[in-house]
């Protein structure tokens, strides 16, 4: 589970940068302006757009850059796959007998 502070909102001049450690479970939602999202070693970068968000599951810093100015809502989400992983490492065993 996420646990760092975040604001809810964020408004970032253009060419302003921002940086969120740990994105997994982040919703990150532009509101206006134009917005810029890098992943640490991801090698895909997305932009987003006022109406367009983003989130990921993957525990990487994301660095925000406005390429116009952004309105940017951040919200966290938790997902249940994180648990259901966790559940599904553990193998079945069989019930001993009762004792006579």
């Amino acid at each position: 589970m996420n646990t760092q502070f975040l604001p809810s909102e964020l408004r970032l001049e253009r060419q302003a940068i921002y940086s969120v450690t740990d994105a997994a479970d982040i919703q990150l939602a532009c509101r206006e302006g134009t917005l810029w999202v890098t992943l640490d070693n991801d090698p895909k970068d997305y932009v987003l757009e006022a109406g367009d968000s983003f989130i990921t599951q993957e525990h990487r810093r994301a660095v925000l850059y406005a390429i116009a100015p952004a309105r940017i809502s951040l919200e966290a989400r938790y997902s249940r796959k994180p648990t259901m992983a966790t559940f599904r490492k553990f193998q079945a065993m069989p019930l001993m007998k009762a004792a006579r």
